[in-house]
């Protein structure tokens, strides 16, 4: 999808009932940016001014809020989609690997520590002042965490989906789905071409 612009990319995630591509870059310029899904519309939302390293970063599928961890300001932040400014949602997390949510509750892993945390995702004084819930314990090389729930599949509909109506994929390779449409957008691999009704490729 991109070949300028991007340094470091650090994580990336989706949000498929909005139809955005989400991703932090740990660049010189660092930043926090998004994308329709089929790479248009890249903006920035979070700046060198607000982050520094993210080391994950994900979007909570009930509020559409974009999470993320940075190492060097030693905390978890969150911010809306759309952009404004970030609001603090853990402090004092200096080597957070991965977070992940599961409804108000927010988990993430400290390689330094070793252990997996649990503590509320929504930030306020009482919830800032309180200590952090250890889930486990004495885990060694951590890295990313997923909380697989129910919660975290919300229902929505896509252009590009296969119903009884339409029982194949109006694209013949790569179909995209972007906001505020309900006409798909259709790509091809690298290397091939695409019509309505055939596919040729490109052989070395």
């Amino acid at each position: 999808l991109f070949t300028t612009k991007t340094e470091t990319p650090s994580s990336i995630a989706v949000d498929p009932v909005g139809r955005y591509l989400y991703w932090a870059d740990q660049g010189q310029k660092p930043s926090i940016q998004r994308a329709f899904l089929d790479g248009t519309r890249r903006e920035v939302i979070v700046g060198a001014e607000h982050v520094s390293e993210p080391t994950d970063l994900i979007v909570d599928a009930a509020s559409r809020m974009v999470y993320w961890a940075d190492a060097k300001k030693d905390g978890i932040y969150r911010i809306r989609p759309n952009g404004g400014a970030p609001e603090l949602v853990r402090p004092d997390i200096a080597s957070a690997a991965g977070i992940s949510l599961v409804g108000q509750q927010m988990f993430w892993t400290d390689n330094r520590l070793e252990k997996v945390f649990r503590a509320s995702s929504k930030p306020n004084q009482t919830s800032l002042l309180l200590s952090p819930t250890t889930v486990a314990a004495a885990l060694k090389d951590l890295g990313d965490v997923v909380v697989f729930s129910s919660e975290n599949q919300p229902k929505g509909s896509s252009p590009c989906q296969i119903t009884d109506n339409l029982r194949k994929s109006p694209c013949p390779q790569l179909c995209f789905s972007s906001p505020g449409t309900q006409s798909p957008t259709c790509a091809c691999a690298r290397g091939s071409l695409c019509s309505e009704c055939f596919l040729i490729t490109n052989q070395k």
